[in-house]
């Protein structure tokens, strides 16, 4: 299986940009447990389902588009 994710994410714990710092903070506003996810917990929790990241895309307005295939057995 394939899985494409596209957003904004953190890396190491940091933002990438001051406006996604923003829209963490309008996120959490709403919704306590909502919010910017850091890659390395999409990445783990992926390979907790046997997908790993081929791609790490740059998209417009600071946003990234992930690409993760399930590993064949």
């Amino acid at each position: 299986g394939v899985l494409v994710v596209y957003g904004p994410f953190n890396y190491e714990g940091r933002f990438t940009a001051e406006s996604n710092r923003t829209f963490d903070a309008w996120l959490r506003s709403r919704d306590a447990a909502s919010g910017i996810r850091d890659i390395e917990a999409v990445q783990q929790l992926a390979a907790a389902h046997g997908l790993h990241v081929q791609a790490d895309h740059a998209m417009p307005a600071n946003n990234r588009c992930l690409e993760f295939k399930k590993m064949e057995a």
